[in-house]
């Protein structure tokens, strides 16, 4: 085991101040020595909670709702445009055959 997720249902009670769980299992990483990524955040908030506790890596609707291949190509394009300029759909699905 490399990575310890934080699941969601323990990200949404950082909005009411309850931080406990998350607390306690990024401890529990930091002890076991693994990387802690926090899932299904959603607002600022949480990722500003999640951030003083000590996980520095996060995922969900924040940053980008689930997407098709094409979409994401697309997205990545506008959003990081000097990194993703040389790629294109067809040439990742004409590698993929």
């Amino acid at each position: 085991i490399d990575t310890l997720k934080i699941d969601r249902s323990f990200v949404t009670p950082l909005r009411e101040g309850d931080d406990v769980m998350v607390r306690s299992i990024i401890r529990l990483g930091r002890e076991l020595g693994i990387n802690i990524i926090a899932e299904g955040v959603e607002v600022q908030e949480e990722i500003d909670q999640l951030l003083a506790l000590g996980c520095n890596q996060m995922q969900g609707y924040f940053y980008a709702r689930p997407m098709s291949f094409a979409d994401l190509c697309e997205w990545l394009a506008q959003h990081y445009p000097s990194q993703t300029s040389q790629y294109t759909v067809s040439d990742t699905q004409e590698s993929s055959d």
